[in-house]
């Protein structure tokens, strides 16, 4: 046990916060050869119980309280915590004398209205639950191979959107069924049921990432003109895989960068999603190091970047057609201070927006507005 909590600590004082936690974790489990199964994964309840905690309490990095803080969290480790840990103090007791971060109460600041701190707080402990959004005609099919394979799962109130309860056991169990379902959180699917496409309707997914949305959009209606788009190439890799896999046309792909005025803007669509880079505030319950790390000068410069991808994105839209801003973000400067902004310059209307509170179902939270061209 000291050899995996010292282990930790070394990690945590070496982590890099401009690389992503998840794959640092990967590549350095993947070149510990020693380690087996059960080592590997109390690492990672270690690792993860401190940047959970460590985000809303001001706790010093030392072996002791990396202890303390996977012990907070019910284990199946638990019990070689208590045994290891016989003569530390109740961990409630510890929790009342920790301080919360000055950092962290000056962040909830910036946080919008609609957002129920508590919750939210709540939910930043607690490892979030994986969703999938099966196809309706692979659902019966899918939920009995979940069965038989004995991964627990709930659907939800949304069609389709089922709730795994351990994701690590999920795409092992659905090897043969890659072309029924798509790993999507209920946030993200709830938004996309705002979708209604038509054939022959040219769309553009202008922030598209992996192509969540845009699956969305060709499950309703693969017979449209689908555009997409991301600055980012390599990502757009896992999108073009991902529509080979569910079988779908292949729509058409660029990689532009539309904070800045482009080619693409002699072209005109029904209807353009803006699914924009954000903070990512909204997540941080499955990326804790994000909000354990956070700089709140960020929160302005992305508001500045989504402006201007809204502003140019609303371009190429066509009359009385709807434009999705999105973001995964719980700062009002990044969601209703944008909309504001660019009504105030822009022939466009409200038609909608709201906050999807996924802390309440151990989901990510969102934020999305309908704006329609005048």
């Amino acid at each position: 046990m000291h050899q995996r909590v010292s282990q930790v600590k070394n990690f945590i004082g070496q982590y890099n916060y401009a690389s992503v936690l998840s794959v640092e974790v990967r590549q350095y489990l993947a070149s510990q050869k020693q380690m087996g199964a059960g080592d590997r994964r109390l690492f990672k309840h270690l690792l993860y119980s401190y940047f959970r905690l460590a985000a809303i309490y001001d706790i010093e990095l030392n072996e002791a309280n990396i202890l303390y803080c996977a012990r907070y969290f019910k284990s199946s480790f638990n019990h070689l915590f208590e045994k290891w840990h016989k003569d530390g103090m109740d961990v409630n007791d510890w929790i009342l004398q920790l301080k919360s971060r000055t950092h962290f109460d000056e962040l909830m600041g910036f946080v919008s209205k609609s957002i129920d701190i508590k919750k939210f707080t709540q939910a930043v402990l607690e490892q979030p639950a994986v969703f999938i959004r099966v196809k309706p005609k692979f659902l019966e099919l899918v939920l009995g191979q979940l069965t038989e394979q004995g991964v627990l799962f709930e659907l939800t109130d949304l069609a389709g959107c089922v709730q795994i309860k351990d994701g690590s056991k999920l795409e092992k169990a659905l090897t043969s069924f890659k072309h029924a379902y798509e790993v999507q959180d209920k946030a993200s699917q709830t938004i996309s049921s705002f979708f209604e496409p038509s054939a022959g309707q040219k769309w553009l997914d202008a922030c598209a990432a992996s192509g969540g949305k845009s699956l969305a959009l060709l499950e309703k209606e693969k017979n449209i003109q689908l555009h997409v788009n991301d600055v980012r190439e390599n990502i757009l890799q896992n999108l073009r895989l991902r529509v080979l896999e569910a079988g779908y046309p292949m729509p058409h792909i660029t990689h532009y960068d539309f904070s800045k005025p482009v080619a693409l803007l002699h072209h005109s669509f029904n209807h353009i999603i803006a699914d924009v880079p954000c903070t990512g505030s909204g997540t941080w319950a499955r990326t804790p190091e994000h909000f354990h790390f956070f700089n709140m000068e960020r929160i302005k410069k992305f508001a500045e970047l989504q402006f201007q991808i809204l502003s140019n994105t609303s371009k190429m839209l066509m009359p009385a057609g709807k434009l999705f801003y999105i973001t995964c973000s719980i700062f009002e400067e990044e969601n209703e201070g944008v909309v504001r902004k660019f009504l105030g310059a822009n022939p466009f209307e409200l038609l909608s927006q709201e906050y999807i509170l996924g802390s309440e179902w151990k989901g990510d939270c969102m934020f999305f507005s309908i704006l329609s061209k005048n």
